[in-house]
């Protein structure tokens, strides 16, 4: 800090001195000497920050601060108060919603003009007015100081790469934007200013959701929904708000490129690499659906486990890579006559497994399984070469041939089994060997 002495604080407002270093002379005195304590204030009248936590307001005057504070109006401009001898200068901080107030106690005042103004024959009433033009000078460098860094923070979330929203708490409209919501959703600029938060949530269970926490005064951390773009399709982001006075901070985290990951490792994790086929975790989340469903509904599927014939042949003769072919054709001919609500499995090597569900009768999925032995005898032309091969396919209906994944893999596989030991190419109900 530095230390004044009378030459010195005396000379700061001689005309002798250069201007600008009484300039830099004075800002010294009026922010490190002159001011007891600097306040922010919102516009409720209420003190949120003080410089000096130790010099409450309550010390420099005699009624209630919050009254005082509202007498000093968050309008543009500089007002000033003379209260118990001491000194109030206030000023707004245009952009969020707080004032600023200086404090010069009359003990501060009184030593000043001990020190400073009786050995320049100042009068009392021209001392007090110009510690008045003391104040408004340091308010105005701390006011400008506040609208730079503002200004700085105004463009660092308006470029931010989150996208931010600011919300009035009471009424729920949009009252500021960043660049990164409005290029992600489509929006032009200020575009979504004046308009509901609602308009942007997936849901009016989520926008009640918001509602809620604001009521409670809780802020919401990740959570994970969609924001609603400007052409009706959606975003997935991380959602996360926090208060501010009376404002809401709502900023979100496109999250497009993590889901877009997370789908592709999940696909990989429940899928055959070669045919793209299911795999057996997939068949195992299939069944722990399936059986329940058919139970609650009383419906009858049937799994059907099948092998293809004279495959090794091929490979041994044409190789591995024409045996992939083959395999990736296989499942694209599976594809072709089985729904879509029906569930096809690569369980390895030749093998695949397929449930047909809502299933009528046993005769339905006989007709099926005739249907795929067609379509699989069909002859494949790979890499110039006309290949054939054939198709065992074992048949347990649920529930008759059993009510568990275990059971009824079991049953179908030995019901495959008998058909291969027939000389392959045909179809078997497991219903049929039980009778035997």
């Amino acid at each position: 800090m530095t230390i004044f002495d009378h030459h010195t604080l005396k000379g700061a407002l001689s005309i002798n001195y250069d201007f600008n270093i009484r300039i830099t002379l004075i800002k010294q005195l009026a922010i490190k000497g002159l001011t007891d304590n600097i306040y922010i204030y919102n516009n409720k009248g209420e003190v949120i920050f003080s410089a000096n936590p130790s010099q409450p307001l309550k010390n420099f005057i005699a009624y209630n601060s919050r009254s005082l504070l509202k007498s000093f109006p968050l309008k543009p401009g500089y007002h000033s108060q003379k209260i118990n001898g001491n000194i109030f200068v206030a000023s707004d901080i245009s952009g969020i919603h707080s004032g600023i107030l200086l404090v010069t106690s009359k003990q501060t005042i009184q030593k000043y003009l001990n020190l400073f103004f009786r050995p320049m024959l100042l009068i009392s009433v021209s001392s007090f007015i110009l510690i008045i033009l003391m104040s408004l000078f340091t308010l105005w460098i701390i006011v400008k100081e506040f609208k730079s860094k503002e200004k700085y923070i105004s463009n660092l979330l308006y470029l931010m790469q989150n996208m931010l929203v600011i919300v009035d708490k009471k009424s729920m409209i949009i009252t500021r934007t960043n660049i990164a919501i409005e290029k992600k959703l489509r929006y032009e600029p200020n575009e979504l200013i004046g308009q509901s938060i609602r308009t942007l949530l997936p849901s009016e269970d989520m926008f009640q959701q918001v509602n809620s926490e604001i009521a409670l005064n809780h802020g919401i951390k990740n959570i994970e929904f969609s924001y609603i773009a400007k052409s009706g399709e959606t975003t997935p982001v991380l959602f996360s708000t926090s208060t501010f006075g009376d404002s809401l901070i709502c900023v979100a985290q496109d999250i497009t490129e993590q889901k877009r990951t997370e789908a592709q490792l999940d696909f990989m994790a429940r899928h055959d690499p070669l045919t793209k086929l299911a795999n057996r975790k997939a068949l195992d989340s299939f069944f722990a659906h399936e059986i329940p469903r058919a139970e609650r509904h009383q419906l009858k599927f049937a799994v059907l486990a099948t092998d293809l014939d004279k495959f090794k042949p091929v490979n041994d003769t044409f190789g591995h890579e024409v045996g992939d072919k083959i395999l990736k054709e296989i499942s694209k001919r599976f594809m072709n006559v089985v729904r879509q609500e029906d569930f096809i499995c690569r369980t390895g090597g030749d093998e695949f497994l397929i449930i047909i569900t809502q299933l009528a009768n046993e005769a339905d999925a006989v007709s099926i399984a005739q249907k795929i032995i067609q379509t699989i005898n069909k002859p494949y032309k790979i890499d110039n070469h006309d290949i054939e091969t054939g198709i065992s396919i074992g048949i347990a209906c649920f529930p008759t041939d059993g009510n568990n994944k275990k059971d009824l893999l079991i049953n179908a596989d030995k019901a495959m089994y008998v058909a291969k030991k027939e000389k392959g190419n045909t179809c078997v109900l497991y219903s049929t060997l039980k009778h035997k």
